[in-house]
């Protein structure tokens, strides 16, 4: 797979925050270590952007090459804020390589379904939690349909299992596949 100059530098940002983060903790019994570990990498993933994040995480690399290949990689680096409810790549694999492909061909069809993934404003997990059975505005002009049944959060029907991924620009919320917009 070829990678952009945009995609190296996130991969070298990568790394660099790998390298800075390995002497920041102690011993994993050491509680204060654990700790300053745990502080340093919010701090660096705070200071990042939600593309930046997602290219730090193994588990949005399917997603990131949809993104791609819809021409939209950019925009995760932007201003913001914005909160994107990003699909884990086993959630995207399931899919199966014939509707991927699919979904890669018709590039502007693409872009709409990955919209659909990102909201302005920068959300944390309490705000969904205050909007069971209300409505998000995606970027793409559809609404995203919000749902809270005890400690599940669905977004679109897609539910959330790891939530406020601060960065920069935003928020990122890993979510168990596609978003379905209500319209």
């Amino acid at each position: 797979m070829r990678r952009s100059r945009a995609a190296t530098a996130a991969i070298a940002v990568v790394i660099a925050g790998a390298v800075a983060l390995t002497g920041c903790g102690s011993k994993s019994d050491d509680a204060k270590g654990a700790s300053t570990t745990t502080t340093a990498k919010t701090q660096l993933t705070a200071k990042m952007t939600v593309g930046k994040i997602a290219s730090l995480d193994g588990q949005f690399a399917q997603f990131l090459d949809l993104a791609a290949a819809a021409g939209i990689t950019e925009d995760l680096d932007g201003k913001g804020p914005i909160t994107v409810f990003a699909p884990n790549s086993e959630s995207i694999i399931k899919l199966g390589k014939g509707r991927i492909d699919a979904l890669k061909a018709n590039k502007s069809g693409l872009k709409v379904i990955l919209e659909n993934h990102v909201v302005e404003g920068k959300l944390t997990l309490a705000d969904l939690a205050g909007m069971n059975g209300k409505t998000l505005d995606a970027v793409s002009g559809k609404k995203l349909l919000v749902k809270v049944n005890g400690n599940v959060v669905t977004v679109g029907g897609a539910k959330v299992v790891k939530s406020n991924i601060d960065a920069e620009n935003g928020a990122v919320f890993v979510v168990d596949g596609l978003v379905q917009p209500e319209s």
